[in-house]
């Protein structure tokens, strides 16, 4: 997970020494417009309309600065990684000017300080990005905290806010809702984790498993995704940065870095959970959900994981989610383009 004192200052500051993670911190020369798919120098403000953004504190941030190269490249670059190209459009910073925004600040710093006592000096601060399903939807979280539209109550993960880490935009970008215009909209938001637990796909939970726990996570080693429940939406997220952009998938579909995938038939397993509780009961997806935390903690290899997963689901009915996955992804080439 990325660091967080060095990235903070540079926001709200403007300074030179923004680092988003501790590797970047060390070496900020592995990050380079090579990277990023998309060069800054290529991005254009075009003509959108800011003043949406009038009254709320939150200010734009013009393409020279310090804070707009370095999230503008680590957005692009962990896209591009994914196969993606990106366009921003603008950004804007949070400057806490108004009454409101001021009271946000000062009850996220009170809860980060109650996380450092509870756990020994580590509030867990990280940087994720927040997918917001419009431009109206930011604007409504600017001005009014995360209400009841925003929480996943049918996600994988149970009921929650969902964000993804700052150096894995995927999810988020996957989650977004273009405009008519093709201009999607994401928050960059602060996020107090404390101590996450590991939350398995197909859960129904809402709020920590116990006192021990503050926020979830889809892995404990490497998550892409991370869940604020409910509960917690509004003292423990705090919106710092907000990104107007265009996305498509790269033009010969290439990723820059491929994970290596399973030689045997294969489908994400979020996909997978999400085909099979269409048709299962309930308590069959929480039992496949089990399985599946179980191999990712290590307890069982990805032989035994398959060989249960296939024993509660039946091969017939995986076999029919194999094929018509692999029948979108053949013709899914791009994201809807404008």
């Amino acid at each position: 997970m990325e660091s967080i004192q060095q990235f903070s200052p540079c926001i709200r500051k403007q300074s030179a020494s923004l680092a988003l993670s501790d590797e970047e911190s060390k070496d900020s020369s592995h990050l380079s417009d090579c990277e990023s798919g998309t060069s800054l120098e290529d991005t254009k403000d075009g003509d959108f309309p800011y003043s949406v953004f009038s009254g709320t504190g939150f200010v734009r941030v013009e393409r020279r600065e310090a804070v707009y190269k370095m999230i503008g490249l680590k957005f692009m670059s962990g896209l591009s990684l994914c196969g993606y190209t990106a366009e921003i459009e603008a950004m804007y910073r949070n400057i806490f000017s108004t009454v409101m925004s001021e009271a946000r600040l000062q009850s996220f710093r009170i809860y980060s300080r109650a996380m450092d006592t509870k756990h020994g000096g580590s509030a867990n601060e990280v940087y994720a990005w927040y997918a917001a399903s419009s431009i109206a939807e930011a604007r409504a979280i600017i001005d009014n905290g995360f209400g009841s539209p925003a929480i996943s109550e049918k996600g994988i993960y149970g009921q929650g806010i969902y964000l993804s880490p700052s150096e894995k935009p995927l999810n988020s970008l996957l989650s977004t809702t273009p405009e008519v215009d093709g201009r999607r909209c994401m928050l960059l938001c602060r996020v107090i984790l404390g101590r996450p637990e590991l939350v398995c796909p197909g859960s129904t939970q809402y709020h920590p498993s116990s006192g021990e726990f503050d926020s979830g996570v889809d892995s404990l080693s490497s998550p892409a995704t991370y869940v604020v429940w409910s509960s917690h939406m509004n003292t423990h997220i705090l919106p710092e940065m907000l990104v107007i952009f265009k996305a498509n998938r790269s033009p010969d579909g290439s990723e820059g870095r491929k994970k290596k995938m399973p030689s045997s038939a294969w489908v994400p397993f979020s996909a997978l959970i999400g085909a099979l509780s269409k048709v299962l009961p309930g308590d069959a997806i929480e039992l496949i959900g089990r399985v599946h935390c179980e191999y990712k903690k290590q307890k069982m290899n990805r032989m035994e994981m398959v060989r249960r997963v296939r024993d509660i689901a039946g091969d017939k009915l995986l076999l029919e989610i194999i094929k018509s996955y692999r029948a979108r992804s053949s013709t899914a080439s791009s994201l809807p383009r404008h």
